[in-house]
């Protein structure tokens, strides 16, 4: 049974035949321990996502000592290897005259071919198939680079795998045309 208004310049009402019916909001989700945030009120708000569910943001330190987390493997750096990173900071500082924050640009890969077996004072021993942290990539063909074992040193750009990622979702076909 739909009941309307009388003609005229009445707007037109319908009602659905069950009268009982309650079309307000449906009541919000009991309170398990969440919290409402006033910082995140004007995101998207998802009533099965609580904020336990996601890792904790990482820390703004300013220190540039690598903490190797993970999400697969949350541990933290012994406080042995803590301590050497820390001194090996500390001689690349004092050996480089680096005063600026120490931030990676970059990972490059060394070359599975590399044969060279002595480095000069200032390069960084470097092994084939090494991934190092780019620091510093200045115009020339020298970088500074941080290995895994936290040293600094020089790495010459000829020592490393071309980095052919860059470009490689761009087919033959494209060629810069906007039209």
């Amino acid at each position: 049974m739909i009941v309307s208004a009388a003609e005229g310049n009445e707007d037109i009402y319908e009602c659905p035949e069950d009268q009982q019916a309650d079309f307000s909001f449906p009541p919000p989700p009991p309170s398990d321990g969440f919290e409402f945030n006033c910082e995140g009120a004007n995101e998207e708000t998802y009533d099965d996502v609580l904020q336990a569910d996601f890792p904790p943001p990482p820390s703004s330190s300013s220190s540039s000592v690598p903490q190797f987390s993970s999400t697969s493997k949350a541990t933290e750096m012994d406080p042995k290897k803590k301590k050497k990173f820390e001194k090996e900071e500390k001689e690349f500082r004092k050996k480089f005259k680096y005063n600026a924050e120490i931030k990676v640009l970059y990972e490059a890969t060394v070359l599975q071919t590399l044969v060279i077996k002595k480095f000069g004072n200032k390069d960084l021993p470097v092994k084939p198939g090494e991934t190092i942290d780019v620091i510093l990539h200045q115009a020339g063909d020298k970088l500074i680079g941080r290995n895994s074992e936290g040293k600094f040193g020089y790495v010459f750009t000829a020592n490393l795998e071309p980095d052919g990622s860059v470009y490689d979702d761009v087919g033959d076909e494209c060629i810069y045309d906007n039209d």
